[in-house]
């Protein structure tokens, strides 16, 4: 629920997102980025190649599952999280940072 001036806090954002839209072939994914997006907790490497955009070591280090399920998979990043939790080492690092959503409100 936005705030009276209309903004959300990023927990908020993050617990607002479409989870039931999450691809089933990638579900085995979904705890591990929740984790992620909610306290900045690293994820496996498969994932995290996946957020930080490397997708030479994704094909190196996803399952083969996953690999199939990859379009989807980025698919919903890029229509969910909010974009400075992916896209870059940069990016993630610093949502790592912060702490996730939990922290990142009180470190902005």
């Amino acid at each position: 629920m936005p705030n009276e001036d209309g903004t959300m806090t990023m927990p908020e954002v993050i617990d607002g997102l479409q989870w039931d839209t999450f691809p089933a072939g990638a579900n085995r994914l979904k705890d591990g980025l929740r984790l992620y997006l909610d306290f900045g907790i690293h994820t496996g490497s498969g994932l995290m190649s996946v957020l930080e955009g490397d997708l030479w070591r994704a094909g190196d280090t996803l399952d083969p599952i996953h690999w199939e399920n990859l379009k989807e998979l980025m698919t919903w990043i890029f229509n969910n999280p909010p974009q400075i939790a992916y896209g870059s080492k940069e990016g993630c690092a610093k949502w790592i940072s912060h702490r996730g959503a939990e922290g990142y409100d009180s470190a902005e």
